[in-house]
């Protein structure tokens, strides 16, 4: 099988972002707080937004913007944010991983106002654990320690208490489960903020269950250096389930004509994405909201979770087809992983490392749960229907739609998106696809949709190498990891896979 067929048939799947079903422990709050509980801050109060060039952080951006607050917003050099309603946005140009330059530009700025709040919608971009640790931790936590050192305050609601900086954290439900590197960063800082406020048992419990586990854990934190003391800073932490344009990464394959990839029946998994709009409006009133003072926050979107058949349901309906789906077995990812884990053995660099990673971060998200409290308006069918009229209009290639709402939702080409072009590679170059579309009806009772089903393959080797080249293809550094792909498919098992 050719590598070159291999990465021709890499793009497809629905990005998963963010949540499993087991707990570590329960949210504070059973459920988010509703609009009719909006308290206007002062316009005076000063916010600093990290991450505003990506998709939560620009939405963050203009919902501060159209509330009236003073925004500056740290960008990379030369990027912009995208959209409307951004009249007044300070931005500055700058590295969040970089606390000098952080100090000397946003904080001690001679020609800038005192910061009194700082959004933090920082994320890696690759899932790498290195930067996962460097960015997701390291940019939040420099940010944190200079907030405690010159930061000035916020006023909550009505709350006669003096006025205390104040640090909004996105996070995300996944950190309830913490098997990867990107999870164990997000609680890293999820506990950083908890232990500057309080000394509880609460914040305790939670820095044992970080320490220890990760070997970039203490260079991460020796990085960030010793942070000069201050204030308490409150704190507000919000976790999403998954974002709408998480799950839209097959619309641009779907609107051409190709099937819904989904892994098994499509129906062990569940997911209540929330829409940009509703996260961003949430983590702005946690700035002002005494109910979400010194508080982590679950939340979902409104409406019952769908699994990923009820999800292309959603997507044929916005079409007006007819569903159409391809049902991938779950055994493939774990081909893929074991693949990538014994080459780690035998060569343990870098990028050897993250790419098992990030085959690790595909599993997960296509095995677990993304379920929180439901919150907003904004429904995951009227996100499609919406992608659906845009791609009519514009007559947009699939590659162009795909662009825009596939491989770059989440920094990453998403699970079934890697899974969809290991098997169009399959189909094309092996045959490997038995019988014809057929009608069936799944266990959650979703209408009848045609669907078909990949055959076993032959050998693991077929399974974990045509996986592990699309998730080498999407690696940080995919052309020494590519180098390297012949090792791993001598080290895999030659028994069949039982799938």
């Amino acid at each position: 099988m050719k590598v070159s067929l291999l990465l021709a048939a890499l793009h497809a799947l629905p990005a998963y972002s963010l949540t499993p079903s087991a707990a570590l422990r329960p949210s504070p709050l059973a459920s988010p707080p509703h609009a009719s509980a909006f308290v206007p801050s002062p316009p005076d109060t000063h916010v600093l937004v990290l991450g505003a060039t990506g998709y939560i952080g620009g939405a963050v951006t203009r919902e501060l913007s159209a509330r009236g607050f003073k925004v500056s917003a740290l960008v990379r050099p030369g990027s912009s944010i995208p959209g409307p309603n951004l009249s007044g946005v300070r931005l500055i140009e700058g590295d969040v991983t970089d606390k000098e330059s952080l100090r000397s530009k946003v904080f001690e700025a001679p020609d800038g106002p005192k910061v009194d709040a700082v959004i933090s919608c920082v994320s890696s971009r690759t899932g790498a654990p290195k930067e996962c640790w460097r960015v997701d931790y390291g940019g939040s936590k420099n940010a944190l320690d200079l907030l405690q050192e010159f930061g000035g305050g916020v006023k909550l609601g009505r709350d006669e208490s003096p006025a205390s900086p104040h640090f909004v954290l996105l996070s995300a439900v996944c950190v309830k489960n913490p098997l990867l590197e990107l999870q164990r960063a997000k609680l890293a800082i999820e506990a950083d903020l908890e232990t500057q406020h309080s000394s509880s048992s609460k914040a305790a419990s939670r820095e044992v269950h970080v320490r220890g586990r990760s070997s970039y854990e203490a260079s991460a934190r020796a990085a960030g250096g010793v942070a000069a003391g201050g204030r308490a800073v409150r704190y507000t932490i919000v976790r999403p389930t998954a974002y709408f344009k998480s799950l839209a990464g097959q619309v641009g394959r779907v609107c051409a004509g190709e099937p819904y990839v989904t892994f098994g029946d499509g129906t062990h998994t569940r997911a209540n994405p929330i829409s940009e709009g509703d996260l961003a409006a949430l983590l702005v009133d946690g700035l002002h909201l005494p109910s979400m003072r010194d508080k982590a926050l679950d939340v979902g979107g409104p409406g019952p979770p769908a699994s990923p058949a009820q999800q292309a349901a959603m997507l044929f309906k916005a079409l007006g087809r007819e569903p159409e789906m391809l049902s991938v077995p779950l055994g493939l990812l774990d081909g893929a992983v074991e693949t990538l884990e014994k080459l780690e053995r035998v060569l343990p660099v870098q990028s050897v490392k993250d790419t098992t990673e990030l085959a690790r971060i595909g599993r997960y998200y296509a095995t677990e749960d993304m379920l929180g409290p439901s919150y907003g308006t904004e429904t995951l069918q009227g996100f499609y229907q919406q992608l659906v009229d845009e791609f009519k209009a514009k007559q947009a290639s699939r590659e162009g739609l795909n662009e825009e709402y596939g491989t770059k939702a989440l920094g990453m080409p998403p699970t079934t998106v890697l899974a969809a072009r290991a098997i169009q590679t399959w189909e094309k170059a092996a045959g490997l696809f038995t019988g014809q579309p057929r009608k069936k009806e799944n266990a959650e009772g979703d209408p009848a949709a045609t669907g078909r089903r990949l055959a076993a393959p032959a050998t693991a080797a077929a399974a974990a190498a045509a996986m592990a080249v699309a998730v080498c293809s999407a690696a940080p550094e995919a052309d020494s990891t590519q180098t390297a792909l012949g090792a791993a498919m001598a080290l895999t098992s030659q028994d069949p896979l039982s799938f």
